[in-house]
């Protein structure tokens, strides 16, 4: 069941679970500082190790600095389930996993159900 949403500078989530929250992404995510305020965020009310089902269906324009960003600057995700459609962001996703390389397990599904059983299993 999904808990109070919560928004931050580049996202609106909600937490599903004790370390287990789902991540919808702003359709802009190109501010370094925005992203830092994120990820504090994220620390200051849910800890670190979390496992994120991260949508990024609505993301139009991410740059390569805020990729790299996410994946080098990310000190707070265990594993990332991320959900994509056929638009852009499957690009940005496919740019994230093989160009930005993050330090943790991340896969792009393009159905929600999968993901989120993926998630469940590396946890």
């Amino acid at each position: 069941m999904e808990k109070e949403l919560m928004i931050t500078p580049i996202a609106k989530l909600w937490q599903l679970g004790p370390k287990l929250l789902r991540v919808e992404y702003l359709p802009v995510v190109t501010e370094t500082e925005k992203i830092d305020a994120h990820f504090a965020l994220l620390t200051e009310h849910f800890g670190k190790e979390l496992y994120m089902l991260v949508d990024i269906r609505q993301v139009r324009s991410a740059n390569a600095k805020a990729r790299r960003h996410i994946a080098k600057n990310n000190d707070v995700t265990a594993a990332a389930a991320i959900i994509v459609n056929n638009g852009p962001s499957a690009i940005i996703g496919n740019f994230f996993l093989r160009f930005d390389g993050p330090p943790f397990p991340a896969k792009l599904f393009t159905q929600e159900e999968k993901a989120l059983n993926w998630l469940n299993k590396q946890n």
